[in-house]
């Protein structure tokens, strides 16, 4: 007998006799599917074989998987590999559900667990999440009323209401959406018809089976007295705080978060730990579609994913899943086959379903391609860095993609004969310490250069013992840097940089450098660092920028938010750092930026041109200087080092 039959044996032994004392029908516990599909418990036959499969993995039912289920399990897994460092290791994928979930199954079950404690359904839009959420939540209500008494078997108070709690966007979403279908689906289901006590437009009140021995009449005149409520709740931090919840579910937490994540993050931390008093019985819900990378659906969807250092999950009582609007609805022709198509291993088959309610079709295509950014956010369940990037996903990934069929890595030395430039990003404010180091390759066909990067190190303050990073260990780091390279230019930003300047064009003078390098500051104002972004933005969007895999400066630039003429990380979530994007902005600025300048203007000149100088056409005055100017973010031509006199010295140009 597996774990799944012997803890359900168990829950049906308990109530038997007191569903005979109450006068109503002992309560069976059945698998979910039948439980859905069944005409005695909620009569919805009507269940794509996808939306099956989830609902048993949702219910930990290892018995009820078919070979089918089995095969799609396996292909929703292929959408995730585990990826990062030791002690930052994670599934990293789009579409589907983490390979293991098998394992977690396992683990759930073994703790005598009938559900994982938290999903986290990322689904795209119409994809059927609030329905098989609805559907899941009523078969935890279910197993409440089954124990007879709950307030008893949880050690309550008989006077303690049990509640399941649910929350939206708005409070008129909370009831319009999630909270109706599941008030719709239990009310009409006959299997809860003895005890359903009354329905509001914001609350639906059942009774428990000891309620009906107790007052010993029908649960339609309970309405006061019922101790089970399923509510739609105001979103607001005070409103999870007080009942006995023993269900939370979050409908769209992830647009919550829009303007005001934090206040989902109150929400969140105020609600579950009403749950705790149901120990293994707790479920938290949170179905949505994606928005950006910040805010506490993203946070669980990331924790959900969180590995230890052996690949084995962090919380396997999480499970994450992640799938476009009509994957769900997939494989909708299998129940035509004239065998059908099995829902259990030893079942019935599904009802025949003759046309699905979603496909990816010439309509969707067209959608994807009059706008991909908004498709893939709404559609394909794909999270958007932020409301306001500043770089789109696809630019950041070409940085750390494959050069010219290679795939870069990092550098321990530089070659001679290469000019290498370095910035230091210094850590202030228990910041991250940044240092990239980065050459300029080979021009491509339109006469400009690649920036090639040759080495990102940061040094984080979680590395050391007291969370203060060692100003000693990265001034040898960047020591360590100059006699590997042997870089023409190394920069600092002005935090705390003219001691460690002084200091480093002292150690050159003592050292057979093949060059010394030039040390400086580089000023870091407002107008120069919008300047900066920008051009790596322009450079990164003409495919110039490659780097060697690092996954922090890649989030670091996915989360970089535009606002107000400023780039910055978010003041929350789980990236609020740029310490690298920033050194990122500075070698590239520094290698291309002149270069880019030039191409700017050029490509804004009229057509006609036929001498290197530019001929005026005819009618035409001449360009000015001013007009040749690509303009920076800030109004000014942009000339970074015509504007500070500073250049190659193998170009002819010199250094300050």
């Amino acid at each position: 007998m597996s774990k799944r039959s012997r803890i359900d044996r168990l829950a049906r032994a308990q109530t038997a006799a007191l569903g005979r004392i109450a006068g109503v029908p002992p309560i069976e516990l059945p698998d979910i599917v039948t439980f859905v599909t069944s005409p005695q418990y909620l009569n919805r036959p009507n269940l794509y074989p996808k939306q099956a499969l989830l609902l048993k993995v949702m219910s930990l039912d290892l018995d009820a998987l078919t070979s089918y289920d089995h095969e799609v399990i396996a292909g929703w897994g292929g959408g995730f590999t585990a990826v990062g460092e030791p002690h930052d290791r994670r599934y990293e994928g789009g579409e589907g559900m983490p390979p293991d979930v098998l394992v977690r199954m396992e683990a759930c079950l073994a703790e005598g667990r009938r559900w994982f404690r938290e999903i986290v359904l990322v689904i795209g839009r119409r994809g059927s999440k609030g329905y098989l959420t609805a559907l899941a939540a009523a078969y935890v209500v279910w197993h409440y009323l089954a124990h007879g008494n709950p307030q008893g078997h949880y050690g309550l108070e008989q006077t303690k209401r049990l509640t399941g709690m649910v929350f939206a966007g708005e409070h008129s979403q909370a009831s319009d959406n999630l909270f109706r279908d599941l008030s719709r689906l239990v009310s009409s289901a006959p299997c809860f018809e003895p005890y359903v006590a009354a329905t509001t437009k914001r609350a639906l009140h059942l009774c428990t089976p000891r309620d009906l021995r107790e007052w010993k009449r029908p649960a339609r005149e309970l309405a006061s007295s019922a101790s089970l409520v399923i509510d739609a709740r105001p979103t607001t931090g005070l409103a999870g705080r007080g009942p006995a919840a023993f269900m939370t579910l979050f409908d769209e937490l992830a647009h919550l978060g829009v303007d005001t994540a934090r206040s989902a993050d109150e929400l969140y931390e105020a609600a579950v730990p009403a749950l705790d008093q149901f120990g293994v019985d707790g479920l938290i819900v949170q179905a949505s579609s994606p928005a950006s990378q910040l805010g506490k659906f993203y946070a669980s969807y990331r924790a959900a994913l969180a590995l230890n250092d052996d690949d084995t999950p962090k919380d396997p009582t999480m499970l994450t899943v992640q799938l476009p609007s009509w994957a769900l609805y997939e494989d909708w022709e299998l129940t035509n086959l004239p065998g059908g198509l099995s829902m259990l291993p030893d079942g019935p088959n599904f009802a025949r379903i003759d046309k699905p309610a979603l496909v990816y079709g010439d309509a969707m295509r067209r959608a994807e391609v009059a706008n991909r950014s908004v498709f893939a956010v709404e559609r394909r369940a794909q999270w958007r860095t932020s409301m306001n990037s500043f770089l789109d996903a696809d630019v950041v990934d070409a940085v750390f993609a494959p050069h010219n069929g290679t795939v870069l890595a990092m550098q321990q030395h530089g070659r001679l004969g290469t000019e290498y430039v370095v910035h230091v990003d210094p850590a202030k404010n228990r910041a991250n310490f940044a240092i990239v180091v980065a050459h300029a390759g080979a021009r491509d066909d339109r006469d400009l250069p690649h920036v090639i990067v040759d080495a990102i190190h940061v040094l984080k303050p979680a590395d050391f013992a007291d969370g203060r990073i060692d100003q000693v260990k990265g001034f040898q780091l960047i020591q360590r840097l100059i006699a590997a390279f042997a870089p023409v230019v190394v920069t600092f930003d002005q935090y705390q940089s003219a001691l460690s300047i002084e200091m480093l064009r002292a150690w050159c003078d003592t050292q057979s450098l093949p060059r010394r390098p030039q040390i400086f500051e580089e000023t870091a104002t407002a107008p120069h660092n919008y300047r900066v972004a920008s051009m790596f933005k322009s450079a990164a969007q003409l495919g110039l920028v490659h780097a060697p895999r690092h996954d922090l400066a890649r989030l670091e630039l996915l989360h970089l938010q535009e606002h107000d003429g400023k780039v910055d990380p978010p003041s929350f979530g789980p990236i609020r750092t740029a310490d690298i994007a920033d050194a990122l902005f500075e070698v590239t600025t520094r290698l291309v930026g002149q270069d880019l300048d030039k191409w700017h203007q050029l490509d804004n000149l009229p057509l006609g041109m036929s001498q290197a100088g530019g001929l005026p056409l005819a009618g035409t005055s001449a360009p000015t200087a001013e007009s040749l100017h690509w303009p920076g973010p800030s109004g000014g031509t942009g000339m970074v080092r015509g504007r500070s006199g500073r250049g190659m010295p193998a170009r002819g140009r010199h250094w300050r």
